[in-house]
């Protein structure tokens, strides 16, 4: 299925007009979804690469907005494919001021801008982002029930995981401490794919709506794993922290450790020749 949609989406039949931006983006996504439990290369370069071509979309002065929804739909998009794939240089640099725009906003566009600030809040650096989650945490407090991203789940479902991973960045880090904090958001991971897999027939064809990883999901996994590294937690108490969550819970941390590890693995053969650097430099990792 990763390698069909892939191939699907960098493919023009002889002939034939070449393949709308948007479905092509549209493809990329859903290979990256599907290559993040195979080989996160794949699945970052695939999330990244369809987040380029929505920012392309969503803030192109030719935008018409006739495709598949407004500017705001293919914004979100950009900025969340972005972000589970650990590109939040792309994100700081396509759409810093369009994360600042915290007034009146759909769902949608809060549950986007809230996972951002909160993942780009714990990487801690110079940008005030932690005044925009606030703010943000402040917005979908008002419109707790309102469902929002491809699950579905009400903002009250997000916003409660993620404000408090946030917190726990003053306040420190143990594996007991994470359980409990992680616990509600990892037992409504684990219903939603235990849902879906009652109806074995689609379920095991891949015809399920449910993606194998849905980068909302993916995104809230990761701050945890930025969270842990911040505190400098080692391997071992990282997975002690999640081996007591259901296997599908489980399993998307899994992914999100291995994404982690290969961004930063990434950063640290980039930083040296990009900006001169020295090896014993300090990092940000």
């Amino acid at each position: 299925m990763a390698k069909a949609y892939e191939g699907l989406a960098n493919s023009s039949p002889f002939g034939a007009p070449e393949r709308p931006a948007w479905r092509r983006a549209n493809d990329l996504a859903l290979a990256g979804c599907y290559w993040a439990v195979l080989d996160v290369k794949n699945a970052r370069n695939c999330l990244s690469e369809a987040s380029s071509l929505y920012f392309h979309l969503a803030f192109s002065e030719n935008f018409s907005g006739t495709f598949t929804g407004p500017r705001m739909i293919c914004a979100s998009k950009a900025v969340m494919l972005a972000v589970s794939a650990g590109d939040t240089a792309q994100v700081r640099e396509r759409a810093g001021s369009w994360l600042k725009q915290t007034g009146h906003a759909a769902a949608e566009e809060v549950l986007a801008k809230l996972l951002t600030a909160s993942f780009l809040t714990l990487e801690q650096r110079d940008e005030p982002y932690e005044e925009i989650f606030y703010g943000l945490i402040e917005i979908a407090s008002s419109m707790p029930a309102h469902p929002a991203g491809r699950l579905g789940w009400p903002l009250r479902a997000y916003t409660q995981t993620v404000g408090q991973l946030v917190e726990l960045r003053r306040e420190g880090v143990d594996p007991e401490h994470l359980y409990r904090v992680f616990a509600p958001f990892a037992q409504r991971v684990a219903e939603t794919v235990q849902s879906a897999q009652t109806t074995s027939y689609h379920w095991r064809r891949l015809y399920s709506r449910l993606l194998p990883i849905e980068p909302e999901v993916l995104i809230i996994c990761e701050v945890a794993q930025v969270l842990m590294e911040k505190r400098q937690s080692s391997e071992e108490k990282r997975r002690s922290a999640f081996s007591e969550f259901p296997s599908a819970s489980r399993a998307y941390l899994e992914v999100a450790a291995e994404m982690r590890a290969y961004v930063n693995r990434e950063q640290r053969k980039e930083r040296p020749t990009e900006r001169g650097e020295d090896f014993n430099a300090p990092s940000f990792s």
